[in-house]
């Protein structure tokens, strides 16, 4: 290999490092506030003063040593747990949520973070289609988020909030195509850059990844770590269980927690729980039917349902207390932009049940035989 080739790789790898340290950094300052020494030696004050005021001077040096110690210790533990968290991030591959902010449901949040990991421009799109043309070139509006032409210098990290009603389409700068699903949040930087395309996710989304053989793109949940260099699939992470289910192409996951690695072949979903893996085949349109605009229930318990549902609506549910009507099993598929008052028509052609919307709850009794 040349030398100009090896010193191509040597930048890659600190483009990729330097990605990946911007959102950790941001991750640790959210997390650990600076260390307050004063305030911590005035505790220790109390701890110690004794009841005498009469202090001798050479006591007056032993305190002023110990409150140095003291001092240096806070700041030894500070620095030793922001190392080991940033050592940790590294190893478990986790981008944990609390980098976005939350959104208000009728609206997205679009975040740059700048080379200093601090929002360095935020940018709220309500629900138009009017298109708007960001300082690095990128392209948005409430649909669409473009950044196939985003100017290469500028390249920062950037966060985006999906709110409780809505889906949101990414292209991201190689040209792979991003569905982000409602309460969903997605970090990606603005261009890529380096050896690997790094993305983070909490929530549910489906990608066509552009094919680079050279550039493997990867997805980072809480749990998993997704690799791939193609194809199509989906992603729901949500909570404390994972689905990931692949349309076409080929796909590793790794599993840090128990230190797995898996291949997943098309038609297959993979799901994580609990410490274990559950691999299967399923009909892909399943997991998929909601980037299209549909709700799809197969044999999915009631309260999971109506949970969903209430999400998406901005509602609350209220069942009744059954155990064996909480765990009912639906089939059931509704359109996303279909008004709620016609979905529980919908539901109400179930014979086990009565669905009624009183004051912005849904309440759900069983019907009597």
């Amino acid at each position: 290999m040349s030398e100009n080739n090896n010193s191509e790789i040597k930048l890659d790898q600190k483009e990729d490092e330097q990605l990946a340290y911007e959102c950790e950094e941001a991750f640790l300052r959210l997390k650990y506030a600076q260390p307050n020494i004063a305030a911590a030696w005035e505790q220790q004050k109390l701890r110690m003063h004794p009841a005498d005021e009469k202090k001798s001077l050479c006591g007056l040096k032993v305190m002023v040593k110990y409150a140095a110690v003291v001092a240096a210790v806070i700041v030894f533990v500070i620095i030793c747990a922001l190392a080991y968290t940033h050592q940790n991030l590294q190893k478990q591959m986790i981008m944990e949520a609390t980098l976005m902010k939350p959104t208000h449901n009728t609206e997205f949040l679009l975040e740059e973070l700048g080379k200093n990991g601090k929002v360095s421009e935020s940018t709220r799109l309500v629900d138009s289609v009017e298109q708007r043309v960001l300082t690095n070139g990128a392209v948005v509006s409430s649909r669409l988020a473009d950044y196939t032409n985003v100017l290469r210098e500028a390249t920062n990290v950037n966060v985006v909030s999906i709110p409780a009603d809505q889906t949101y389409k990414i292209i991201l700068s190689d040209g792979t195509e991003v569905y982000l699903n409602t309460n969903s949040r997605f970090v990606y930087p603005t261009c890529f850059k380096g050896r690997e395309r790094v993305v983070y996710l909490n929530g549910e989304a489906y990608f066509k990844v552009s094919k680079d053989k050279q550039h493997p793109f990867m997805i980072m949940t809480d749990r998993t770590k997704t690799s791939v260099l193609g194809t199509e699939f989906n992603i729901k992470s949500y909570k404390n269980e994972e689905h990931i289910t692949l349309v076409k192409g080929a796909i590793k996951v790794e599993i840090p927690e128990i230190e797995k690695e898996v291949h997943v072949s098309p038609g297959t979903d993979l799901s994580y729980s609990d410490n274990k893996i559950s691999i299967r085949n399923v009909d892909t349109s399943i997991f998929t039917l909601w980037k299209d605009g549909y709700f799809y229930f197969d044999e999915k318990p009631l309260q999971e349902v109506l949970e969903e549902l209430a999400h998406w609506y901005h509602v609350s549910v209220r069942i009744e207390d059954k155990p064996q009507l909480k765990q009912m099993k639906l089939h059931f598929i509704s359109n996303r932009n279909e008004k709620l008052e016609n979905v529980v028509e919908g539901l109400n052609n179930f014979n086990s049940f009565t669905v009624s919307l009183v004051s912005g709850t849904l309440v759900v009794k069983e019907k009597a035989q």
